[in-house]
């Protein structure tokens, strides 16, 4: 760590702080060269995807590391930058959050930063480069993340302070570099990720690769950073590339149990909310599974019985009641079931069932700080 010396260009625009820092470490930028921009033109996530970059609405930063370890070690740096951000954000806005396998920084489920790693060949050896944008400020989320994004800001409520913030993520990303190298460092960062993550032991997800699609249950991390997954024959699978989602319970074991899990039924049913309100992009069994997962997992048996079991309140059940009825009524027979979810996206029925969702989401929202208000006084 002695040639690891911090330095920052900022820019005021960039296609993306990922191709700069790559560009510098081809020209051979040292180690610890941290690029920051304003605004991105071409921001970039996992897979290709675009990350949304509006001007002083995120923090976009992409530092520039030359490993000495093994490459075998190296998938392990998205895991530290993502323990680096969650430190920060304690430290810095005393915030608590999530990581959602393998970098996602999420807040109520809600994602609040992603992480971007990669490798490039420079003539001084191979480089890495760790990407991270967080969403800082509230804005105008593009429809399709709207329900699945937040901001520092929807957050906590206070303007955050992005030169501290900063400052504290470039101070946790060179303690944990410095980890990282050091004598039982990747066993060490392993170990906290897992005890930073709701997703590593016990969540029952859903994995989705380019050829394959699987669900199972996650049961910690190989030593290179993959997921385990164990399915349900008993064979656990090593993840190392795709989409992992939370599956939610089904309200067939809430009904079935002897002790029903009250904290999981009702986390899923506000997570099938959010899934409609999102579009439903990312429910793997599109409209068939949305329809049969609310009508009948969630609110096809007895609803007033989730009012007596404490699982909601009259008042979110009564606009929950009020989004399943616009829902009953747009598809009322299940002849519906057989659609294509993406061919529904611009059908005007299925938009308006998603701004019905909406608008539940945000009656929901406005109900629990009326209540939050009301308990404090």
């Amino acid at each position: 760590m002695a040639d690891f010396h911090p330095t920052i260009l900022r820019f005021d625009s960039i296609d993306s702080t990922n191709l700069e820092a790559m560009r510098q470490a081809k020209a051979g930028a040292p180690e610890g060269l941290c690029i920051i921009a304003r605004t991105q033109t071409r921001g970039r996530g996992r897979m290709e995807r675009a990350w949304q970059s509006p001007k002083d609405a995120g923090l976009y930063f992409s530092i520039v590391l030359r490993p000495a370890f093994e490459m075998s070690t190296w998938p392990l740096i998205g895991l530290m930058s993502a323990l680096a951000v969650s430190e920060a954000l304690a430290k810095s806005c005393d915030l608590k959050v999530d990581i959602k396998w393998p970098n996602d920084i999420c807040v109520n489920q809600r994602k609040l930063c992603g992480i971007l790693s990669e490798t490039v060949e420079t003539s001084g050896g191979m480089a890495a480069i760790a990407g991270i944008g967080i969403n800082l400020k509230h804005q105008e989320f593009p429809p399709e993340i709207e329900a699945i994004a937040t901001a520092v800001e929807e957050v906590t409520g206070v303007s955050p302070n992005a030169d501290l913030i900063l400052e504290t993520l470039i101070k946790t990303i060179g303690q944990r570099y410095e980890l990282l190298q050091s004598p039982g460092g990747a066993e060490h960062i392993i170990r906290e990720w897992c005890a930073s993550s709701s997703y590593a032991f016990g969540r029952r997800v859903r994995v989705t690769l380019n050829h394959e699609v699987f669900e199972g249950t996650t049961r910690g991390l190989e030593a290179d950073g993959a997921l385990r997954v164990e399915l349900d024959d008993g064979r656990v699978k090593a993840v190392r590339a795709g989409d992992v989602t939370a599956v939610r319970p089904a309200a067939a074991t809430w009904s079935a149990s002897a002790t029903p899990d009250i904290q999981a039924f009702r986390e899923g049913l506000l997570d099938m909310v959010d899934e409609i309100a999102a579009g439903g992009t990312e429910i793997y069994g599109g409209f068939t599974e949305i329809l049969c997962m609310w009508f009948d997992d969630y609110w096809g048996h007895h609803p007033e019985q989730l009012i007596r079991d404490g699982v909601i309140n009259e008042g979110e059940h009564a606009i929950l009641n009020r989004f399943s009825e616009k829902f009953r009524k747009a598809y009322p027979k299940a002849v519906h079931e057989e659609q294509d979810l993406r061919k529904l996206q611009d059908d005007p029925t299925w938009k308006s069932v998603v701004m019905a969702a909406k608008h539940a989401q945000l009656e929901l929202r406005e109900l629990a700080e009326s209540e939050m208000v009301r308990s404090s006084s």
